[in-house]
């Protein structure tokens, strides 16, 4: 994937959007680009989470421990930034 479409899908999250231009190439220097199969579990809620995972296409389920749907993630959107994040809202 070209590296300025890299920079412009981090910029469209609220939280990347804020980080400096210096800081934002280092973390795309450390990104790996991964692609899951429909039904992966990504990581599970409440559990460590070590990554932050941006949607780039498709779309991702959050459930709560029960099972239940609690949000669905798309483009753009990010998941395991609450657990890296714990004082964020």
């Amino acid at each position: 994937m070209d590296a300025r479409i890299n920079r412009r899908l981090l910029r469209t999250h609220p939280l990347l959007a804020l980080i400096p231009a210096f800081t934002l190439r280092r973390l795309m220097a450390r990104a790996e680009l991964q692609e899951f199969p429909k039904g992966r579990v990504v990581y599970r809620h409440a559990e460590p989470c070590e990554a932050v995972y941006l949607v780039i296409s498709g779309r991702c389920e959050g459930r709560l421990p029960g099972g239940e749907p609690e949000m669905v993630y798309g483009p753009g959107e990010a998941l395991g930034a609450r657990e890296l994040l714990p004082n964020e809202p």
